[in-house]
């Protein structure tokens, strides 16, 4: 829980600082940060992908897993979702900048694959590294998005913090059925969506959206087995 505690507290200090001096830091500026973060994205990912002991594995969980991304459209359903979610608080539809600044705030950090994966990874293996990256990139990004937006950013926070301890919580009651071969893999594959994430965050990649990648998490420990059995 360490890695979403800190995000929580991240996102909530960048939006008080974006509040108070968000509109003094420059554009420059912060796409700088981000670009320093996108190449420590980049790098993680590349790191945790060579971690594979099977190639055809995270071949075909990468091929299959986005197969159904796609498929189910999971980015569309996902923003979807959390949207509807949102709205379903009638303090929160009084206020129409609220509510904007609000599910804006939702959909940016809580929306990605870094958010899913993340909390897969601190649930299972006690690894919050993501997490934290993630915490640094959000609260960065909270602040010109609470300069421009208002106080709904702030209070995203909430969000924040009950989705991935859910998702951290979930994740860990799985644990003991996860062997630490399934658990290399597993991170192999998410070590290529940190690379998509990295690689979209400096608008090179526009044919894969990586939140239509999650699935291939969850296709690995299908696939690991049977692979097993002819290989």
């Amino acid at each position: 829980m360490i890695g979403t505690i800190i995000n929580t507290i991240l996102v909530f200090v960048g939006s008080a600082i974006g509040l108070k001096v968000g509109k003094k830091m420059s554009d420059s500026f912060h796409q700088t940060l981000i670009g320093i973060l996108a190449l420590i994205v980049i790098f993680l990912g590349i790191k945790m992908s060579l971690e594979t002991k099977n190639m055809t594995v995270l071949i075909f969980s990468l091929l299959l897993g986005g197969c159904l991304g796609e498929l189910f459209k999971i980015d569309n359903r996902l923003n979807r979702g959390l949207t509807i979610l949102v709205n379903k608080f009638p303090s929160i539809n009084k206020d129409k900048n609220f509510s904007q600044a609000f599910i804006t705030a939702c959909l940016m950090f809580c929306g990605g694959p870094m958010t899913i994966f993340g909390a897969i990874n601190a649930g299972l293996t006690g690894n919050d590294q993501t997490l934290i990256i993630k915490s640094i990139l959000d609260g960065i990004t909270a602040i010109p998005l609470a300069a421009s937006l208002g106080t709904g950013v702030l209070f995203s926070t909430l969000v924040v913090f009950i989705l991935q301890s859910f998702l951290v919580i979930l994740a860990g009651s799985f644990k003991q059925f996860i062997t630490p071969g399934l658990v290399t893999e597993i991170t192999s594959v998410g070590g290529i969506l940190l690379l998509t994430i990295g690689l979209s965050m400096f608008g090179v990649n526009k044919m894969i959206k990586p939140i239509n990648l999650i699935p291939a998490l969850f296709v690995v420990p299908i696939l690991l087995p049977i692979i097993h059995i002819f290989l």
